[in-house]
C-alpha cells in the first residue's frame, strides 16, 4: 500500500493517522456490536419480542411542571399494556429513587441502565440535560422514546417559592434560595434549557402541565397512542382520585399567576422567557 501511495506521489499517513484510524473502526464496530446484541435480545423463544424491548423512554420534566405525576402515568401505562419493564436498582440510576430519577443520563450511567433493562424497557425521570448525541444507542438501546413536561413560567414561579417555604420550614436545602419571583429566575431559566437540549436531541412528546393535570384522560391516551399500546385511561387514572398518591403534589390549581401574582412580576417572567411564550403560548 505505501509503494502504490509512493507511486501516486502521495505521502504515506503518519503512524499516529493510522493508529487514529484504528481506533475509529474499533469504537464503531463496538458500537455495532452492542446494537446487534441489543437486537438478537429482541427474539425470545424464537419470536419476536415486545415492540418496546430494548427502548429507553425519558420522562423529562420542568420543576413544578407535575413531572412526578407524568412519571407515574407512563408507568402505569407500561405496566398496564404489558410491556417489559425493568425496575431500575439504585446502583443503576446513581441514588435511591422511587420514581426510577436520574439526575444525570451520562454514558456510564445510560450504559447501566441498559444492562439492567437487558432485553426489556426502561423509563427514567430526569430534570438534567440530554445525554450527547448518539450516547443513547452507544449505550445498547435499540430505540428511545422521549417525553417533556412544561408548565408556565410564571405559575413554576410560584410552586417554587412553595416549595422553598416548605424547605425552609423542614431545615432542608430544596429551593430554599426562591423567597421571590426574582430569586426564582435563575432555576427557571436553567430548567429551561435543559428542556431546550432534548428538544435539540430529536422527537420529544411535549405534554403540558395543564393537559396533564385538567385534561388527564385525553392526556394519558396520547402517550399510550404513542408508546403504541392499549389500556383504559379511566383505569390508569383511578387510583390518582386521592391526590395523596401523587408524589410532590402542590395545589394543583390551573394558572395561579392571573390571581397570586403582581402585574408586574407576571411581566417580569414573561419578558424574561419570551423564548417559551413565543413557541408554547
Amino acid at each position: 500500500m505505501l509503494r502504490a501511495l509512493a507511486a501516486c506521489g502521495l505521502a504515506p499517513p503518519s503512524p499516529a493517522r493510522i493508529a487514529d484510524a484504528e481506533r475509529h473502526a474499533l469504537g464503531d464496530e463496538m458500537r455495532v456490536e452492542k446494537l446487534l446484541g441489543r437486537l438478537r435480545q429482541r427474539r425470545v423463544l424464537g419470536r419476536e419480542a415486545h415492540p418496546l424491548s430494548g427502548c429507553l423512554i425519558v420522562s423529562h420534566g420542568l420543576p413544578k411542571s407535575a413531572s412526578s405525576f407524568a412519571w407515574l402515568l407512563l408507568r402505569d401505562i407500561l405496566r398496564a399494556g404489558g410491556a417489559p419493564l425493568a425496575k431500575l436498582s439504585a446502583e443503576a440510576k446513581g441514588a435511591p429513587s422511587e420514581e426510577d430519577y436520574v439526575d444525570s443520563l451520562s454514558a456510564e450511567r445510560l450504559a447501566a441502565i441498559g444492562r439492567e433493562a437487558g432485553a426489556g424497557c426502561a423509563l427514567v425521570k430526569t430534570h438534567g440535560f440530554a445525554p450527547r448525541p448518539g450516547a443513547i444507542e452507544a449505550a445498547g438501546f435499540a430505540q428511545q422514546i422521549v417525553f417533556a413536561q412544561h408548565r408556565d413560567p410564571r405559575d413554576i414561579a410560584l410552586s417554587l417559592i412553595d416549595h422553598g417555604n416548605r424547605s425552609r420550614a423542614a431545615g432542608i436545602a430544596d429551593f430554599v434560595e426562591c423567597v421571590n419571583v426574582e430569586r426564582s429566575l435563575w432555576t427557571i431559566d436553567l430548567a429551561l434549557k435543559t428542556m431546550e437540549s432534548w428538544l435539540e436531541l430529536g422527537e420529544v412528546h411535549l405534554v403540558s402541565y395543564d393537559a396533564l393535570c385538567f385534561d388527564s384522560a385525553a392526556t394519558v391516551a396520547r402517550m399510550a397512542k404513542t408508546l403504541k399500546l392499549r389500556v383504559d385511561p379511566a383505569e390508569i387514572l383511578a387510583p390518582y382520585a386521592d391526590k395523596r398518591r401523587i408524589t410532590q403534589f402542590n395545589k394543583g390549581v390551573p394558572q395561579r399567576w392571573r390571581t397570586e401574582m403582581s402585574a408586574e412580576d407576571a411581566a417580569r417572567v414573561r419578558a424574561e422567557f419570551a423564548r417559551y411564550y413565543e413557541r408554547f403560548a
